[in-house]
């Protein structure tokens, strides 16, 4: 399977900070964020493709718990970096 074949298997659409993504799952459950007045689903998970044509995914900061799941492809580089800006891990 190709990435073209997984963009149209899995109705991904272009994400604002690279790659392609859509929604797999949100939760009904809403929870209280100290955001200006929102609350948000207490969780969602989304697939999530970089391909050649949008290989990278560019710095941004998780208000909310993450999780990623590798499901195949080349090794991807995380870098974590606390509100201190010491990094912890690559």
């Amino acid at each position: 399977m190709n990435n073209h074949d997984l963009i149209q298997q899995l109705s991904l659409q272009m994400h604002p900070e690279g790659g392609y993504y859509s929604e797999a799952y949100r939760s009904s459950m809403m929870i209280e964020t100290d955001r200006v007045g929102q609350k948000r689903s207490a969780m969602t998970s989304m697939y999530y493709l970089l391909t050649d044509d949008s290989p990278i995914d560019y710095f941004h900061i998780n208000k909310s718990d993450i999780m990623h799941y590798f499901h195949g492809g080349s090794p991807v580089t995380y870098l974590l970096i606390p509100p201190n800006g010491r990094q912890l891990l690559s």
